[in-house]
């Protein structure tokens, strides 16, 4: 009996340790916060830096972030963004309406890769469109972290089972307003 016992004990421990480890982290809606767009600085696919203020351009900020050597569906996801981008032809278009910035959480990936990102996502488009129009960026772990806290964008940074990087994360689009401020959260299906 204590066997039987010790081994559901075990057992029950396993599965919530392992249910633990695979937890994905929220995003956290923080509507209203303001984020300071001149103070945040990312690289853009030419290995320029600039500062979210300068990406936005004076327009209301759409942010797609990703890990661009994911395995998992970060390439879905950005898939979906890519399907929208391509075929919408409605009144709000990215790069004209407002700034669609797609921006790797990883602060080791360099603007060589996110130029292949972008090549990879525009070459599946059927109607092309200017490169302005979804734009790929790289920065440092400190403005990653310092925009990500901001908007409520958890992830988790964990070694999967062939050795390499990866993340933990949720999917979603937050949309910022021109000035800065965080007003709307579409948040994905999937856990990535």
């Amino acid at each position: 009996m204590k066997k039987a016992l010790a081994s559901i004990f075990f057992l029950f421990w396993a599965l919530s340790t392992f249910a633990e480890e695979k937890a994905y982290p929220a995003i956290i809606e923080k509507l209203g916060t303001m984020v300071p767009l001149d103070k945040i600085h990312f690289f853009d696919e030419s290995g320029n830096k600039r500062t979210l203020k300068e990406f936005g351009n004076d327009k209301p900020i759409v942010l797609a972030l990703a890990f661009f050597k994911c395995k998992s569906i970060c390439g879905p996801f950005l898939n979906g963004v890519g399907e929208y981008v391509d075929e919408n032809k409605g009144s709000m278009q990215p790069g004209k309406d407002f700034v669609l910035l797609t921006i790797s959480i990883d602060g080791n990936e360099k603007p060589d890769l996110a130029v292949d990102k972008k090549k990879s996502q525009f070459d599946a488009m059927r109607n092309k469109r200017p490169g302005e129009a979804w734009q790929f960026l790289t920065g440092d772990k400190e403005n990653i972290a310092q925009l990500t806290d901001l908007i409520g964008f958890k992830f988790v940074e964990y070694i999967d089972e062939f050795g390499g990087k990866d993340f933990r994360h949720k999917s979603g689009i937050i949309i910022l307003s021109q000035e800065g401020k965080v007003v709307r959260y579409l948040e994905g299906d999937g856990d990535m």
